[in-house]
């Protein structure tokens, strides 16, 4: 099992194999993880965060916190495809663009094949995380990206951010859904972009 702090010290190993001395990070969803703990730990190696379905804390369905608790006794490659493309269909499948059919294909087939226990042992590790004590502390600009397609948790979840956060700013797109590197990457490299140059122009 992975812990949130583990996750943050491989993000900065990571970074530091590759000699990234500083350097930005993008995260969607889970990957606030390990972003927030890499820059609780070292706030001077990373400059700016941008955040796409972020959180401090996230609270766990019934479903997950099962999951969570049952991790280590799950088959590795049990999948339950036919189950998961349904939910992915009601969720995800609308903010596809229709002429570019690639992309949700993508999407699927990536996936699918992700085991239940893989999944489990990240609700695990969502279990442990919250770092909203420390969310005052994070000195660095944070952009907040929310899109349309948000349900109650994770508007939720940002606002925490957004109150916790002292530099941060929110940004918001439309018809983009959950995954806007998917659904619509250009106008989120746009949005990505124009916080990144704020530290060269000012």
């Amino acid at each position: 099992r992975l812990s949130a702090d583990d996750m943050g010290q491989m993000l900065l190993g990571v970074a530091n194999y590759h000699k990234h001395d500083q350097f930005h990070i993008f995260a969607n969803t889970l990957g606030a993880i390990p972003a927030l703990k890499a820059a609780i730990a070292e706030p001077q190696q990373i400059q700016r965060i941008i955040l796409q379905g972020g959180f401090g804390r996230r609270r766990l369905s019934r479903i997950e916190r099962i999951l969570s608790s049952g991790a280590d006794f799950l088959p590795p490659r049990m999948q339950f495809r036919s189950v998961r493309e349904r939910i992915h269909q009601q969720n995800h499948r609308q903010w596809f663009p229709p002429y570019d059919h690639s992309r949700w294909e993508f999407f699927v087939s990536t996936t699918l094949d992700v085991s239940i226990q893989s999944l489990a042992l990240r609700a695990a590790a969502l279990a442990s995380f919250d770092v909203r004590p420390d969310l005052p502390h994070i000195e660095n600009p944070v952009l907040l990206i929310r899109t349309e397609g948000d349900g109650i948790r994770a508007a939720r979840d940002q606002e925490e951010l957004a109150e916790g956060l002292p530099h941060a700013q929110t940004e918001s797109l439309h018809t983009c859904g959950l995954l806007p590197f998917l659904t619509h990457p250009h106008r989120l490299t746009k949005c990505i972009n124009e916080f990144l140059l704020e530290q060269h122009g000012s």
